[in-house]
């Protein structure tokens, strides 16, 4: 593609006035240029390459730290499962035994409880809100 020079030299006079110059060779503008950026451009080819196999080693580096991921995933999942049933049966010792504790709270006679049962909101208890709370809402 031409250059905003050679378009401009288009328009050069032909010749000028007084004696004839000796003759020459035209100066070839595009050659100049490509002489000028080749070294540039080869070190831009270099430092392409070397960005190139820094992307790969990245993606390789990701893949095996995706893999690792997801193997320590599983391995919290198994071992979650493998506590679950534990787990379970702890929560359920934890509510049986507080439950075990508002029934025998509960089945007290009032008298000898000093103050009225909060253990729980059952409706089993006698001293509980939600067995009472009829009795306050009528008029």
């Amino acid at each position: 593609m031409a250059g905003f020079r050679d378009f401009l030299m288009r328009f050069r006079p032909v010749g000028l006035p007084g004696p004839a110059a000796a003759g020459g060779v035209p100066a070839d503008r595009s050659a100049e240029l490509a002489a000028e950026l080749e070294p540039p451009l080869a070190l831009l080819e270099e430092t392409e390459a070397e960005a190139r196999t820094i992307r790969e080693d990245a993606d390789q580096d990701a893949a095996r730290r995706r893999q690792a991921a997801e193997r320590t995933a599983k391995d919290i999942v198994e071992q979650a499962r493998a506590r679950a049933p534990a787990v379970r049966e702890e929560s359920a010792s934890r509510i049986r035994d507080a439950t075990e504790a508002e029934a025998t709270e509960c089945s007290r006679p009032p008298s000898a409880m000093p103050l009225p049962c909060n253990a729980g909101f059952s409706s089993a208890c006698p001293h509980s809100r939600t067995a009472w709370w009829p009795l306050w809402s009528r008029n």
